[in-house]
């Protein structure tokens, strides 16, 4: 059963949605919004129409946050494959029995397992997830737009979210990750919805951990300032979002642009002559 914490309409919170139920559900969320920081709303309404299919990637993100944020669910949504050759005949049967064993949960192979046991125990090492709530799904309306958003982590106003990493997590390297990545807009997006839910953010915080062992981790606290810069964004993105939603679908274009000598390249051009 879903539990739903009060709030002014229409806005919900909801903290037994499954993830599932989550991403099935419409809305402006964080990563639909970041996909309009570099691509066109052409870009946005064909992934919205064609969504990706299931990866070995997306499957071991969603076991390693299970792990690390809900474990006590993990038994009920994963199972472990059998360590087989799948090349052979019996291989083929066993896997073939583990699918029909598994139901609705997800298979991961054992090796996959591991290395999200190893990457989760890391993470709740880290001290922060001892207190608050995990996976909540927030709803509301932004500027007129269905928005909706989900938190992996909120304890007393701090907005924490786990990330990997498969290269080195340092804070030189996470902090160009952050613009690279648009995890800011991420921060500030999550920022916006906690408020129009009438929750009072205080600041966010990324955990994150390499998938190489030894899985060395890292606890990022985003500037203010970052934030900042990223929700003046926000406004129209929301803008772009609507159009990907048209009954006309958005012209697949980026229009006519003059393309003039970027700085980084003067630069380097002025270092020859």
């Amino acid at each position: 059963m879903t539990t739903t914490t009060p709030t002014a309409s229409p806005s919900r919170i909801l903290h037994d949605m499954s993830e599932r139920e989550y991403h099935q559900t419409a809305g402006a969320s964080a990563s639909r919004l970041k996909s309009l920081l570099t691509k066109t709303p052409a870009h946005l309404r064909w992934e919205l129409d064609n969504p990706p299919a299931d990866t070995a990637a997306f499957r071991v993100g969603r076991l390693l946050h299970c792990m690390a944020l809900t474990p006590d669910l993990v038994r009920a949504n994963f199972m472990p494959a059998p360590d087989v050759d799948r090349r052979t005949k019996a291989g083929k049967e066993l896997y073939e029995q583990a699918l029909l064993d598994a139901g609705n949960r997800t298979l991961i192979s054992t090796e996959e397992w591991d290395q999200c046991d190893n990457m989760a125990q890391a993470v709740r090492a880290t001290g922060l997830l001892e207190k608050g709530q995990p996976e909540i799904s927030l709803f509301s309306e932004i500027n007129g737009v269905k928005s909706k958003a989900r938190f992996d982590w909120w304890n007393e106003g701090q907005i924490i979210d786990v990330k990997t990493t498969a290269t080195v997590g340092s804070p030189r390297d996470f902090q160009r990750t952050v613009w690279n990545f648009g995890y800011g807009l991420q921060a500030a997006w999550y920022t916006r919805m906690a408020r129009a839910c009438g929750m009072n953010p205080t600041g966010f915080t990324f955990i994150v951990v390499e998938k190489d062992e030894p899985h060395v981790t890292g606890v990022y606290d985003l500037d203010e300032a970052v934030i900042h810069l990223f929700d003046k964004k926000i406004d129209d993105l929301l803008v772009e979002y609507k159009a990907s939603l048209a009954d006309v679908p958005p012209a697949a274009t980026w229009g006519r642009h003059t393309i003039k000598v970027p700085t980084w390249a003067m630069s380097a051009l002025e270092d020859e002559v």
